[in-house]
């Protein structure tokens, strides 16, 4: 999945230099003189024009370089447009905000997904330290517990990077982390159930799951490092879209615009 990721992540930076460009220089830019007056005949209501980048942003933008990318949005995001939209009559008339939130919802719903997936996780670890009884001597167990503690942060760190679409840099820490792995897992060949000390209730830094994007984070971690991850892009984006998604519903249900 690394590789397919990095191309995924090249290819994204032509396609943000080209908006760029757009931005900068307009979309005609590549026109021949004689055919400018073909880009001031573009209309908000065109089919290749983005309806949800005019009722307020397009999700594939949210998440580039990501491991939430949705890839590449094949239509028009044009300001002008997206201004001249917002102050006709015909908005909240042509169905582009019902389809936009449903299409929101189907992204966040799939992160609400794997958000019970990773509670289910962390809850069946849990379940089975309960079950386990027997002791390592305490010089191992101080270890294991180091060793674990240790794996969390660097998973922490990982997902951060990752989320922030920092892939070479994400990869060295993977790797970090697949070391300490082996470390640890050599102690515990010798006693099976020694895994219990990973989760145990007395172990400082326990995982759980963000209820925004679906990261592992430690609990009660330093506040620098909470901040970090609310800063991120990933946070970011799922953040702005649980936002857009009650903003549309209470303005729906305020004006009763769809039954």
């Amino acid at each position: 999945w690394e590789h397919a990721y990095l191309l995924q992540h090249r290819s994204a930076m032509t396609t943000d230099a080209s908006a760029l460009l757009d931005e900068l220089m307009g979309r005609s830019r590549n026109l021949l003189p004689s055919e400018k007056h073909l880009a001031n005949e573009r209309q908000w209501s065109d089919h290749d024009v983005c309806k949800h980048f005019l009722c307020g942003f397009c999700p594939h933008e949210l998440f580039t370089n990501t491991k939430a990318d949705l890839g590449n949005c094949s239509k028009i995001h044009d300001e002008e447009l997206k201004r001249n939209y917002e102050q006709s009559d015909c908005r909240w008339q042509k169905g582009y905000e019902e389809e936009f939130l449903r299409y929101m919802e189907g992204i966040v719903g799939d992160m609400d997904k794997k958000i019970d997936r990773g509670r289910d996780r962390l809850r069946q670890n849990e379940e089975y330290v309960k079950e386990e009884t027997s002791r390592m001597p305490p010089e191992k167990t101080a270890r294991v517990k180091k060793l674990s503690e240790a794996i969390s942060e660097q998973v922490q760190k990982m997902e951060d990077l990752g989320n922030d679409g920092l892939v070479e840099q994400a990869q060295e820490v993977m790797q970090k982390v697949e070391q300490l792995k082996r470390e640890r897992d050599a102690i515990l060949m010798a006693n099976k159930s020694a895994l219990a000390i990973m989760l145990d209730d007395n172990v400082e830094k326990r995982m759980e799951v963000c209820e925004v994007c679906g990261s592992f984070l430690v609990v009660n971690d330093l506040q620098v490092r909470v901040d970090a991850h609310v800063a991120g892009k990933q946070h970011r984006g799922f953040a702005l879209l649980r936002d857009k998604i009650s903003e549309i519903k209470v303005r729906c249900r305020d004006t009763s615009s769809w039954a």
